[in-house]
């Protein structure tokens, strides 16, 4: 989704999200656009986790998507343990990302720790990584004993990984797939030596192209797999943002082309996939 789409996302009123009226309108309209309050895209979720433990259990943020979908995402889902939720279309897939964690383990977008303390009560060695300050409060509060805030970009040239763990549709945060080769050689930089990075993703060929007519494998620009969403708590609005759904043959066509091996590690009934990457030798 290009940044002139992001910036004209708008409630339709129905639940779905579309492009403001690009063409003008005067002064009157470019205020109307600019006096919109936007907070930072991840602050709603924030927000709505710190409502949830302060007493709030129904605390859900609203999530709006480019695909026309409003639907709300409790904040309990972000305190679940490992053992809980069986129907959870993502637990088999995170409960084999656990078991395939070795040394010591980045959890990347860590959010309100639910992995990270799942491998702590394992006696894995674990660093929660987020870049929302108020996620990292929340983290430490949790009892996360290793917490940073920041992002696999600012990491580099420090401390280095055997595990990367990116999970709850980790690609997502590339951005989009045009992105994503930057994102892995960002990986790259704090990854040791024999290291590997396991995250997961869901590829949604079947629901957008039920009929296999777009060509997915040369749409890298506008690739039907990056999604635009934005994110909405008690009155706040968070900025449009893009997160990439990748189906496994473009991450193993884009991943190959940077130096690296991609392993399927686990799929389940939802398109959902788990992936492996390791540096190619």
């Amino acid at each position: 989704m290009s940044d002139d789409m992001e910036e004209g996302m708008e409630d339709t009123g129905d639940g779905g999200m579309q492009e403001e009226d690009q063409s003008g309108g005067g002064a009157d309209a470019s205020e109307g656009r600019n006096s919109l309050d936007l907070s930072p895209s991840w602050a709603p979720l924030t927000a709505a986790l710190r409502a949830y433990l302060q007493g709030d259990e129904e605390a859900a943020v609203t999530v709006r998507d480019s695909l026309g979908n409003r639907e709300p995402l409790p904040a309990s889902y972000f305190f679940r343990t490992m053992e809980e939720r069986d129907d959870d279309p993502l637990l088999g897939l995170e409960q084999a990302a656990l078991d395939a964690c070795r040394g010591h383990v980045l959890d990347i977008g860590a959010g309100a720790g639910a992995h990270a303390l799942a491998l702590q009560e394992r006696g894995a060695e674990v660093t929660a990584l987020e870049s929302d300050p108020g996620l990292v409060e929340i983290l430490r509060e949790r009892g996360v004993r290793k917490v940073l805030e920041g992002t696999p970009e600012s990491l580099a040239g420090g401390e280095c990984y055997d595990t990367l763990l990116l999970l709850m549709n980790g690609w997502g945060l590339a951005g989009t797939l045009s992105e994503l080769p930057g994102f892995l050689d960002e990986l790259a930089a704090i990854l040791a030596p024999g290291g590997q990075v396991l995250a997961d993703s869901t590829d949604l060929r079947p629901l957008l192209d039920p009929d296999g007519d777009e060509d997915w494998e040369t749409a890298e620009e506008e690739y039907p797999g990056d999604i635009g969403y934005r994110m909405e708590f008690g009155g706040m609005k968070g900025e449009p943002y893009t997160f990439l759904f990748v189906d496994p043959e473009a991450l193993e066509r884009v991943a190959a082309e940077g130096g690296w091996r991609v392993e399927i590690l686990a799929r389940n009934q939802e398109e959902g996939y788990l992936s492996r990457l390791t540096r190619a030798e």
